[in-house]
């Protein structure tokens, strides 16, 4: 995880926006205990059978926005901060990643259930163009994992750095596309877009169902084309190219689930940025993408007594940001519940995980992302997971989940309610204010 913070901090009055509301912290957690289990019998995810046309990027309408690509949500494992190889030294080995399968199948048993189960970065050999993975972790390749996955119901998925060179070289037919940073290429010239895409199909033809886009530079550029080319004209060309090239790959894999991380608008590094974004959303990005992720988890700039608190609060910020910026909740992916020992999420192991739990699926995200190490999740804690699952499956089905309050880290009341389901069952999720006057 690559993270640059430049905003500057601001002062607020400080109130601790995290303590949880009467029904989150005393009525559901009742209500998630008295509940009998179930048993999940895992489905494989459904795309909506509305074909897409290689047009739609450029014929896009904002009143299509509200339509979910899927026809239900998903749940995906991601087993990032399971290990960490940029702020720690958890390697990501083909051990690793069987273990939490593994996990994934005794979690199954206490009614919890995955669609997908995504491989974070760096499975990559440096010099093999995406194509192939690395030889001291990973000695015979992806294969066994990808028919372990088939084999237990899930659909696989791979992190792509897109056009950054984030611990991988340029292969030779990137070359004559590398921007003058020397490590970003451009979409627009010479061979990497083409041949990234055949990465893409070449994956696809091999079993996996998820692509996941990370890192993607807009700006870049040869220095050629930087002689005759404005910036905004660049970054344009670039945008155009790539958001063509993925909806192509779309109507030829109907199937496929697309999800865009870095670089696809948004500030994410603080909460205490400006608005509206510097990096504005561009919402035709939601006609080839399942989804955008809103920032990984991190401390907002609202000081709390409990820090795991002050974590809550930066994603609940972040999705109204999003949101604000035209995004449908159901389109955001907050990517807020991260588990593990690992230094990207601060060595949290379990604290305060279903005060974050609740929270990743109240925001009302089709694409339910569950980070880190399954393991730490033990039969107790799977059984109210499960629960959990249960409880809001219908909610986010066949409800709308609407904001109300202030801005989250401002010093109103704020909250989610998903209302509109059978039965006109209304679940209302708050924060409750203990405001106290003066500068933080």
């Amino acid at each position: 995880m690559i993270r640059r913070s430049n905003a500057k901090k601001h002062s607020r009055f400080a109130w601790p926006v995290a303590v949880l509301g009467v029904f989150l912290c005393c009525l559901l957690p009742a209500f998630l205990r008295s509940q009998p289990n179930q048993t999940n019998v895992p489905q494989k995810p459904q795309t909506d059978s509305r074909m897409r046309t290689s047009d739609d990027a450029g014929s896009w309408s904002p009143s299509r926005l509200g339509e979910p690509q899927l026809r239900d949500p998903i749940w995906v494992y991601n087993n990032w901060s399971a290990y960490d190889e940029q702020s720690d030294n958890i390697p990501l080995t083909e051990e690793l990643a069987m273990k939490e399968l593994g996990e994934i199948a005794r979690l199954r048993k206490f009614g919890v259930h995955f669609d997908y189960y995504m491989m974070d970065a760096f499975w990559f050999a440096p010099d093999g163009g995406y194509r192939t993975w690395r030889r001291p972790t990973w000695p015979n390749g992806p294969d066994k994992w990808i028919a372990a996955c088939r084999e237990n119901g899930i659909l696989p998925g791979m992190w792509f750095g897109t056009n950054a060179l984030v611990h991988i070289n340029a292969a030779p037919q990137w070359k004559d596309s590398m921007g003058t940073s020397g490590w970003t290429m451009s979409f627009f010239e010479g061979g990497f877009l083409s041949d990234f895409m055949d990465v893409l199909q070449y994956w696809y033809d091999h079993g996996i169902r998820m692509f996941k886009f990370d890192f993607v530079y807009f700006d870049a550029a040869t220095a050629e084309t930087q002689k005759t080319m404005k910036p905004e004209e660049i970054r344009v060309k670039n945008e155009t190219a790539l958001r063509e090239a993925v909806a192509k790959f779309r109507v030829k894999n109907p199937d496929v689930m697309l999800v865009g991380f870095n670089g696809f608008g948004g500030d994410v590094e603080s909460t205490a940025g400006p608005f509206p974004f510097k990096n504005p959303v561009d919402l035709r990005w939601l006609t080839v993408f399942d989804s955008l992720y809103s920032g990984d988890p991190r401390p907002s700039d609202v000081p709390e007594v409990n820090f795991w608190r002050s974590m809550d609060i930066y994603s609940d910020h972040m999705v109204r940001r999003y949101e604000q910026s035209g995004m449908p909740l159901e389109r955001i992916d907050s990517t807020s519940f991260m588990i593990g020992n690992t230094g990207t999420i601060y060595y949290r192991k379990t604290n305060a995980w279903m005060g974050m739990l609740l929270l990743e699926v109240a925001r009302g995200g089709w694409v339910n992302t569950i980070h880190g190490n399954l393991e730490f999740l033990d039969d107790a804690k799977a059984r109210w997971f499960a629960r959990v699952q249960k409880l809001y499956a219908p909610l986010q089905a066949e409800g709308r989940t609407k904001t109300f309050g202030g801005i989250p880290g401002d010093v109103e009341p704020y909250g989610l309610v998903m209302a509109g389901c059978p039965g006109n069952l209304r679940c209302e999720i708050r924060h409750l204010p203990n405001v106290r006057r003066g500068a933080a």
